[in-house]
């Protein structure tokens, strides 16, 4: 028998502020950076927390992505300064911590998106 899906914010939730959420409907991201950035806000915000120690087989668990692919999407958000590592010495857990403040966050403008004139008449 299947389990009921039935959500409650009661159960558990990620407050994110509205500015945030505003700044990502216009910030473009592969499929791959969003599930990783999920992880990310899942594991942090999800508990009240500004950080966490996320394992690379976590995110692979969670995502259902390659490890290659998770390995590549966290460099890319890294390097983006849209998440920010801190890591452990020796070869630990490295710890993900969300870099809310958007400005410092590279540019994802990208040119190529055609622009759609649309025929009122």
């Amino acid at each position: 028998m299947d389990k009921i899906i039935n959500p409650q914010a009661e159960n558990g939730h990620v407050d994110i502020a509205n500015e945030i959420i505003e700044k990502f409907c216009r910030y473009r991201l592969s499929g791959n950076e969003w599930q990783i950035l999920f992880v990310v806000l899942r594991k942090t915000y999800g508990w009240h927390k500004k950080e966490d120690k996320i394992s690379l087989s976590q995110f692979v668990l969670l995502t259902e992505l390659l490890r290659p692919n998770v390995v590549r999407s966290i460099k890319s958000l890294v390097s983006k300064k849209i998440l920010l590592v801190s890591k452990t010495i020796p070869a630990g857990i490295n710890s993900y911590i969300f870099n809310k403040h958007f400005n410092e966050w590279s540019s994802s403008i990208k040119n190529d998106t055609p622009s759609i004139k649309i025929d009122n008449g």
